[in-house]
């Protein structure tokens, strides 16, 4: 039996800290018995192509000339902006022509299979917000756990002018999740821009969300004037 003295609650709140740190330095010390480490590498790109309809044949060498220098990437992220020119109805809508989003996909999907065996995963679209997930054939079976969602944040959540589109993943054991977002415009906005950011971070994927568990996740902030 063990008595623990609740008049003294400093003390006791002390050892249960000292116990936690002892613990995980244990658990640190022989953590190469129970789990192991791969080093994969992710290539993050985003622009804006201005409504830009590409030709099948369109080269996207300058984007990633730096692949057989440096080691192909396993995982391949591609946010654009402007995917379509911004009218009344699409900024209404949620998505845009499904045509455009597939051909850029095969596009770049036919530009990555240049350097490696790739494959196209997931997108998702917010009026001309994009955002595409690539990733090797030889570690597709790695990639589990994927999802999109997209949050709205014109006009109180109305319209999709602004706000946010997010893939999330993970690999093996490790949880990522990519937001590509459109924010209010000017510099005198930094208290909404901020606002927007925190809506995106908190809305998407409702209870599941990026700001529900610890992971590693990237930023894309395209803004408009």
């Amino acid at each position: 039996m063990v008595t623990l003295d609740f008049s003294n609650k400093q003390k006791i709140t002390s050892q249960y800290l000292v116990f936690g740190e002892q613990f995980e330095a244990a658990v640190k010390k022989r953590e190469k018995e129970f789990a192991t480490y791969d080093e994969v590498k992710i290539f993050v790109a985003t622009w804006n192509v201005g409504g830009f309809n590409p030709t099948p044949q369109f080269d996207l060498t300058n984007l990633f000339n730096n692949f057989e220098g440096q080691g192909t990437p396993d995982i391949v992220v591609i946010g654009l902006q402007e995917l379509v020119v911004y009218n009344a109805m699409n900024l209404i809508s949620s998505g845009t022509a499904d045509a455009g989003i597939k051909n850029w996909a095969d596009v770049i999907l036919t530009n990555l299979k240049r350097y490696d065996n790739y494959l196209f995963v997931r997108e998702r679209n917010l009026v001309g917000i994009q955002l595409y997930l690539f990733v090797k054939d030889k570690i597709r079976e790695r990639v589990q756990k994927v999802d999109t969602d997209l949050v709205k944040t014109g006009m109180s959540g109305t319209f999709g002018n602004k706000g946010g589109v997010v893939i999330k993943f993970c690999i093996d054991d490790s949880s990522f999740a990519i937001v590509n977002a459109h924010l209010e415009h000017g510099t005198s906005n930094n208290a909404f821009r901020l606002m927007n950011l925190i809506d995106i971070h908190e809305r998407a994927f409702q209870e599941g969300g990026v700001g529900k568990r610890r992971v590693c996740y990237a930023l894309f902030a395209q803004v408009l004037i």
